[in-house]
């Protein structure tokens, strides 16, 4: 492999199961990282893999990094270590940051937690960042479904860093790409994404990426943090009575984040499966490879609307 003096990288960011491996996987343009439903998807380590841009400049490593948020502190501070070691190893790098599309159009709360502390690290430098919403819902107007979307992702941020010092976050819609959902077996729909996301990615700058301020983050973070981007963003799109009653249920949640913790952390030990009500449908997700901390933003997104447990 090419020494770290003459690569570059591209190095993608947010929580576990929003798509970064497979997004990687795309422009990769094969299978190298685990991703999707496999049982041991989960990215745990920090590892790259080299390849020739079509540029023809200098090999690009291409990662596959852990997520951020979690409900467990010795899997944040895992999580932490690996996007060190990420960038540590490649500091001239493009950062790909991965928000999840498909719940009611909104962002998750945790992907915009996952993007104030990831940001106010590292400072991403201007023009060396992208945005990437994979798999939204079909919209007739992608411009306003984007405008709406960046709005929304701005006013979460601004709830997190109120009070914060010296803190400036500026987003752009230009900076935003949407994925659609792809026909698993459609190789041709695949290559041709692949090129609109190289399209993208060169419209940008590799540029040296430096931790200012140290990651940190706490579970507590966590709990709080979810409740002051909810309340920003009041006013989702999926009215009904099991968003009514989520709604009161993290307006007493939020008095006890510890106790509301400890319950989502004991989920996976609790039951077999979760039935999922979406406005699309019943889905059955089982525990074993859902990430409890998607599932709970899905649900303060309002992109869920119910959730039985099989016991």
């Amino acid at each position: 492999m090419a020494g770290a003096g003459n690569c570059r990288g591209i190095i993608p960011l947010g929580n576990t199961g929003v798509g970064k491996s497979y997004l990687m996987n795309m422009l990769i343009g094969q299978e190298i990282f685990k991703s999707g439903a496999q049982a041991d998807s989960v990215t745990a380590e920090s590892k790259y893999y080299e390849v020739c841009p079509p540029s023809g400049s200098d090999r690009w490593r291409m990662y596959d990094v852990s997520g951020l948020v979690e409900l467990d502190q010795t899997k944040i501070d895992r999580n932490i270590k690996e996007i060190r070691k990420a960038f540590n190893e490649t500091p001239i790098s493009l950062v790909m940051f991965v928000w999840t599309g498909a719940v009611g159009g909104r962002p998750l709360a945790t992907d915009v937690l996952a993007f104030k502390y990831l940001y106010v690290a590292y400072e991403f430098p201007y023009s060396s960042i992208i945005h990437v919403i994979n798999k939204p819902p079909k919209v007739v107007d992608r411009n306003e479904y984007l405008e709406r979307f960046v709005e929304l992702v701005s006013q979460g941020v601004a709830a997190l860093v109120q009070g914060c010092s010296n803190v400036k976050i500026s987003l752009a819609m230009k900076d935003f790409m949407i994925i659609d959902e792809m026909n698993e077996g459609d190789e041709e729909e695949k290559k041709e994404m692949r090129k609109k996301l190289f399209k993208f990615i060169n419209d940008h700058c590799m540029l040296k990426q430096e931790e200012k301020k140290p990651l940190q983050l706490s579970v507590s973070d966590v709990g709080s943090g979810i409740g002051r981007v909810e309340s920003a963003n009041k006013g989702g799109s999926t009215p009904g009575f099991w968003k009514g009653l989520w709604k009161g249920v993290m307006e007493a949640a939020n008095k006890v984040v510890d106790g509301v913790i400890n319950v989502f952390q004991g989920l996976a030990s609790l039951i077999g499966y979760v039935v999922v009500i979406t406005g699309a449908g019943i889905e059955l997700v089982s525990v074993a490879t859902v990430s409890p901390v998607l599932l709970i933003g899905n649900m303060i997104a309002g992109g869920i609307e119910g959730v039985f447990s099989s016991k």
